[in-house]
């Protein structure tokens, strides 16, 4: 609104001012701020700045491979010793899955014994962990590595991008 009035030179522009609206019990109040003229002078202009401070790249473990849809599609043509996990929850499985998968929600992974993968997954074991965009597969691949599974790969994209490239649901 100030800036209307400053170009249209309608109404008395709150320079030096503030307006507190109190609205719920509709009132208005202008004060008149003295700010410090010191604070204003500038004695040494600081270094110049051309960009943003770097900082280091987040590091990724090598035992936690990120995969594409595409290949992941060639490793269960494969099926080389590969077991895939959603970690999605039940509704998002009703909607779409990718088939053939083992199903445990993400939840399960925050208990302090973790989930309990199915018998005939050893910790040699391809598994492949799937959820809607990456992120909640690669903290399962987190979890899983910490008990020691050793061939972890987390889909990158998750199921979004399986769709996005065309690759089909169950």
């Amino acid at each position: 609104m100030e800036a209307i009035k400053v170009i249209t030179g309608v109404g008395e522009v709150l320079s030096g001012k503030v307006l507190l609206y109190d609205a719920l019990n509709q009132k208005s109040q202008i004060v008149t701020i003295n700010p410090i003229q010191k604070s204003r002078e500038i004695y040494q202009l600081s270094d110049q700045v051309t960009a943003c401070p770097t900082h280091p790249k987040i590091k990724t473990d090598p035992m936690i491979t990120e995969i594409e849809p595409k290949v992941f599609s060639e490793m269960i043509e494969k099926q080389e010793d590969l077991f895939v996990l959603d970690v999605r929850e039940d509704w998002e499985r009703e909607v779409a899955m990718i088939a053939p998968s083992i199903h445990i929600p993400l939840g399960e992974f925050s208990s302090s014994s973790g989930p309990e993968l199915p018998s005939g997954i050893s910790r040699e074991n391809n598994i492949v962990i799937y959820c809607k965009a990456g992120v909640r597969s690669r903290m399962a691949c987190e979890v899983l590595q910490g008990k020691g599974y050793q061939k972890l790969y987390n889909l990158s994209g998750g199921i979004l991008k399986w769709e996005a490239d065309g690759f089909p649901f169950a």
